[in-house]
């Protein structure tokens, strides 16, 4: 047990570590594909800049310093890439890699033969120069410049023996294809993450995109109600006004000044009813804007309390109660989730035809939320009328003998999509509608 923490620790310390290391000269104003090429490159360096380092012990402690000036030239070249990536000059970390390595492979063929297995560093070399390089033409040159290395080093090797005859350990002889080996792996692994996260980042776009056309789609509904409210609702008063404007110029020019208030009264209620109708629309557009949302905790007794001084001049015109059993306080928009009380009181008064319009709220809380129940005596709502009133500009078939524009609810089923809750109902005509919010917890 014991162990194993140890192990989790040295791999959480070593963590961070690799992350400074392969994010050497990162920044983020780079582009995605920049900051990826420079990772690639530092972490292909790194490793075999330790490698080297520890070769070129072994090689202090053998008193071996032929071996230790290339060893030396190797880490040299190696901290040239990582110190071009850090002063941000990438092309020349590629360059040094890919022009200047297979010069070093290539010395290592003459000086000490293939004991070496220099053909997996060169295959390297080709691997990483089709990486970093994206013009054609340099390319092309760096890939012919490593194949002639190659291509000389071989024939050499075939033909004549190595300059230093030496002794060589397995570490000496097997550095190259352990760091040939590690950066295979590192270019791999590269690739697959950023496969991954490409294949995450197409799944979110889709999602998203698809969430997009969603709301699109009810945005396109909306505004096919709304074209036609502007072609109905908005000239209903609009042809009241005109018509009682004109009524009221023929009798100013014929000096008859009889009724003559009674018409600019309806002229002007008309206009009243078209401003309220337009607020109410401008009022319903601001709740789909995806701004985030600030909420706090808010007390619904208060909120219930707040509305009944605010309706009190219509409450006591319908002679009105209104009664709320113990609600609790939750974390909300208070504007929204105080609009919502507003309309569901209102509601329950005005379209009732009891003496004594009865409205009760109450509430129920679960481990997800709370549910608010409205309740009202009044006139109920068709069952065919249950689901559509829900839209905008959806009125009551008995809606001429009150007062509103048919936005009320709709305003209620949007606030509720904004606080990602749902609202629905439950009425008997002439009986009463009960109203079911339910309000997620934050």
């Amino acid at each position: 047990m014991i162990k194993n923490l140890k192990i989790i620790f040295k791999i959480q310390t070593w963590t961070p570590v690799w992350e400074k290391i392969s994010t050497v000269g990162v920044h983020e104003n780079m582009s995605h594909n920049e900051q990826e090429s420079f990772r690639l490159l530092n972490q292909l360096a790194f490793p075999v800049f330790i490698f080297q380092m520890m070769v070129n012990l072994q090689n202090i402690l053998r008193q071996d310093y032929i071996q230790l000036m290339m060893g030396i030239f190797i880490v040299l070249t190696t901290l040239s890439i990582i110190y071009f990536n850090h002063i941000g000059k990438h092309h020349r970390a590629c360059l040094t890699l890919n022009f200047f390595y297979p010069i070093i492979i290539f010395v290592m063929t003459l000086c000490y033969g293939v004991v070496f297995r220099v053909d997996f560093a060169y295959l390297v070399t080709i691997l990483t120069t089709v990486i970093f390089h994206k013009k054609n033409n340099l390319r092309f040159i760096l890939v012919a410049w490593i194949l002639l290395l190659y291509a000389i080093g071989a024939y050499y090797s075939a033909i004549y023996p190595p300059i230093f005859d030496l002794h060589f350990t397995i570490l000496d002889t097997n550095v190259v294809f352990i760091c040939s080996v590690v950066s295979v792996a590192v270019i791999s692994n590269s690739y697959i993450s950023e496969n991954e996260e490409q294949k995450q980042a197409l799944q979110n776009s889709t999602t998203q995109l698809a969430l997009k056309v969603e709301e699109l789609n009810l945005a396109n509904k909306e505004l096919e109600r709304f074209a036609y409210v502007a072609s109905h609702d908005l000239k209903t008063p609009l042809r009241t006004i005109v018509s009682y404007l004109d009524i009221v110029e023929k009798k100013i020019k014929k000096n008859d000044l009889n009724n003559i208030e009674e018409y600019i009264h309806f002229a002007k209620n008309g206009g009243k009813q078209m401003n309220r109708l337009i607020t109410e629309v401008l009022e319903y557009s601001k709740l789909n804007i995806s701004n985030d949302i600030e909420t706090e905790y808010v007390d619904l007794n208060k909120l219930v309390y707040e509305n009944i001084n605010h309706l009190q001049s219509f409450i006591q015109e319908k002679n009105a109660v209104i009664s709320a059993e113990n609600l609790p306080t939750i974390k909300t928009n208070r504007l929204l989730i105080g609009l919502i009380f507003q309309n569901l009181i209102e509601n329950g008064i005005k379209y009732n035809e009891k003496d004594i319009p009865l409205i009760s709220i109450t509430g129920k809380n679960s481990s997800t939320g709370i549910e608010l129940h409205f309740t009202d005596n009044g006139i109920g709502i068709e069952k065919e009328y249950q689901t559509s009133i829900f839209q905008m500009f959806t009125r009551l078939h008995t809606q001429h003998k009150y007062t509103g524009s048919g936005m009320g609810l709709a305003i209620c089923k949007k606030i509720m999509e904004r606080l990602n809750g749902k609202i629905w109902l439950d009425s008997k005509e002439k009986e009463g509608t009960t109203f079911f919010i339910f309000i997620p917890k934050i």
